[in-house]
């Protein structure tokens, strides 16, 4: 992985991701019972209204990576903005995030993480 601002943002959105995806599964399991494996997580991620919330958060990884890859500035900047305002307290997605923090320190240091690096790519923004 290259050193630049996108690619320490991407680094740090994986690992946020990531852990707002045990998140979610956990309290999916919790109501649910458990997922029958790595096939039915996969279906709960993509079709799943437990999982609604996280889907605009991969969307805008997968945009900024292919931007980046491309060289895109425009649609760089698009998605750089558009992962700003998702982490607005006030959006949906925001609502949802914000509420993870009590239950996972965890997340409360990736969320430090990313945004530090989200920071760090407005030089390029």
């Amino acid at each position: 992985m290259q050193n630049t601002p996108v690619a320490k943002l991407s680094a740090a959105l994986f690992e946020l991701h990531g852990l707002l995806i045990t998140e979610a599964t956990n309290a999916y399991k919790a109501e649910h019972g458990p997922i029958a494996g790595p096939g039915h997580l996969l279906q709960l991620l993509t079709e799943d209204p437990a999982f609604s919330w996280l889907r605009p958060l991969s969307s805008h990884m997968a945009e900024l990576d292919h931007a980046d890859s491309k060289g895109d500035v425009e649609l760089l900047g698009k998605e750089l903005r558009a992962i700003e305002e998702l982490f607005a307290e006030g959006s949906d997605f925001g609502q949802r995030y914000f509420a993870t923090f009590q239950h996972n320190p965890d997340i409360v240091m990736a969320h430090a993480a990313t945004m530090t690096a989200l920071r760090g790519t407005r030089v390029v923004n």
